[in-house]
């Protein structure tokens, strides 16, 4: 669902549900966390890209995931994310 790649100091992210308008699950927030890991560690990582396939770029979180797949407040995909933009070195 998360498609990436990295070229010339640029990783490239792209969010692929296009069918879903690109709608986050659980899953992908767990994969964009990785991610954004491995590029923020990466010194050959200048630029990091968020993008969406097709026409959007997200329209949040998919509902009927996290309705199947409950979370609590120490693993809620959405503040683990959030939480790694706040820590994340700037270069």
């Amino acid at each position: 669902m998360i498609e990436h790649q990295q070229q010339e100091g640029i990783l490239k992210i792209v969010f692929n549900r296009p069918e879903k308008k690109n709608s986050f699950t659980g899953a992908m927030y767990r994969e964009l966390r990785e991610l954004l890991i491995a590029g923020d560690q990466d010194p050959a990582v200048k630029v990091i890209l968020l993008s969406g396939a097709g026409n959007t770029f997200s329209a949040g979180n998919d509902i009927q995931d996290f309705i199947n797949s409950p979370i609590t407040l120490e693993d809620a995909p959405p503040l683990i994310y959030l939480g790694l933009l706040q820590s994340s070195k700037s270069r």
